[in-house]
């Protein structure tokens, strides 16, 4: 599978990463940790969205929601998905706080792939737990453990299962973050990506455990921005030219000018760059979402329009902004912030909290941000699209 590092001195690559990572801190910063934990909590769910979407399945933002609350659908198609979502919003959740808690774990070892694996099909019915091959053999799939037997991915022939502690050991050692240095970090997530993909250690489920390994790869990166941002949106996006890349960096060497490894190096660095370009765009669409000024505008427009507020959708505008850049506020300051009495002032904070834009922890509590699949197309909109692809 060499090469597995992208061309040393790529102007491209050095600038998209320079790029990323500035616009990643800008956007770490851009809300209060208070409002960024809400927020990035709908990414979480967005993520399992997304990437139920790259594998042929769409589930409504709703359903998501519903399974985080265990009420699942009785229609077991839809019951199925619902847990797919789940799997993928607690895994990519637990990963986060396992990262966060040990520095020092090595991401790209088989024994953090095998653990994403497991974390993922234990939470799977078993009805979720098996793949068909071409002549219709179906093997179960066991929880963290290694593809036993051969596959065909495409018009890709992946290592013989037989060798995948050699090629997963080759992984390791080429991918490990401490290893590499910071400069050449995004291009290595990126080319990781494609290798993990290349490998296809388990018998199913390699594309959502790449997705969640590169996720894991850009926190480590420094440019996760709390969670703010999703790598797979950009890919669900652009499905067919994702595709078409990672199927081209499967090619071999295409002449003495293509690198000195068995695959191409030319097709490699263009995986990379499509990568990275992805990931830009998403922190750019992020960016723009999350801007006060324009939020403002659209929050006032939703309030006036689809909402009884009325001539106080600028005061329902105005308490709400100021929550997103407080992380939360008293509800003394709802007088202060409308402009009304204090009656008048207690009904437009009572109402927003009805219309499920605020949350409190008790009637007497500080109010802060809520998002709902109700409410997120007048905070977030386009956050969740499946019709808008390339």
């Amino acid at each position: 599978m060499e090469p597995l590092k992208t061309s040393q001195g790529s102007a491209a690559l050095a600038e998209l990463s320079s790029a990323i990572t500035l616009k990643a801190g800008a956007l770490g910063a851009a809300l209060h940790p208070i409002s960024a934990r809400e927020v990035t909590r709908i990414v979480e769910e967005m993520n399992c969205y997304y990437s139920n979407l790259i594998e042929g399945h769409r589930t409504h933002p709703r359903d998501v929601e519903r399974a985080m609350r265990a009420d699942y659908s009785q229609e077991p198609k839809k019951r199925n998905m619902q847990i797919l979502g789940q799997a993928h919003v607690e895994v990519e959740r637990l990963m986060i706080g396992r990262l966060e808690a040990e520095p020092e774990l090595v991401i790209s070892s088989p024994e953090f792939l095998r653990w994403l694996h497991a974390e993922f099909y234990s939470r799977l019915p078993d009805d979720l737990r098996y793949v068909k091959d071409k002549s219709g053999t179906v093997y179960p799939i066991q929880p963290g453990a290694l593809r036993d037997f051969q596959v065909e991915v495409g018009t890709h022939q992946p290592p013989d299962f037989a060798v995948l502690p050699d090629f997963l050991d080759r992984f390791m050692k080429a991918y490990d973050p401490s290893q590499i240095r910071a400069t050449e970090r995004l291009p290595a997530v990126a080319a990781a990506h494609q290798r993990l993909l290349w490998i296809h250690p388990f018998g199913d489920g390699n594309g959502r455990i790449a997705r969640l390994f590169s996720t894991a790869c850009l926190h480590r990166a420094g440019v996760y921005a709390h969670g703010l941002w999703s790598i797979s949106r950009g890919l669900a996006r652009r499905q067919s030219s994702y595709y078409e890349h990672l199927n081209a960096a499967d090619a071999p060497r295409q002449g003495d000018y293509d690198g000195r490894g068995n695959l191409s190096q030319k097709a490699l660095d263009d995986f990379a760059r499509f990568f990275l370009e992805t990931a830009l765009d998403q922190i750019e669409f992020m960016t723009k979402l999350l801007d006060f000024e324009g939020m403002e505008k659209r929050l006032e427009y939703h309030f006036a329009v689809n909402t009884d507020f009325g001539k106080n959708a600028p005061a329902a505008t105005r308490v709400l902004i100021e929550v997103l850049r407080r992380g939360e506020i008293q509800r003394g300051m709802a007088p202060l912030l409308t402009g009304k009495g204090g009656t008048a002032a207690r009904q437009i904070l009572g109402k927003l909290e009805d219309l499920g834009f605020l949350q409190s922890d008790g009637p007497k509590k500080p109010v802060r941000l809520k998002i709902t699949s109700v409410n997120m197309d007048a905070l977030l909109p386009m956050l969740f699209v499946d019709d808008a692809r390339e």
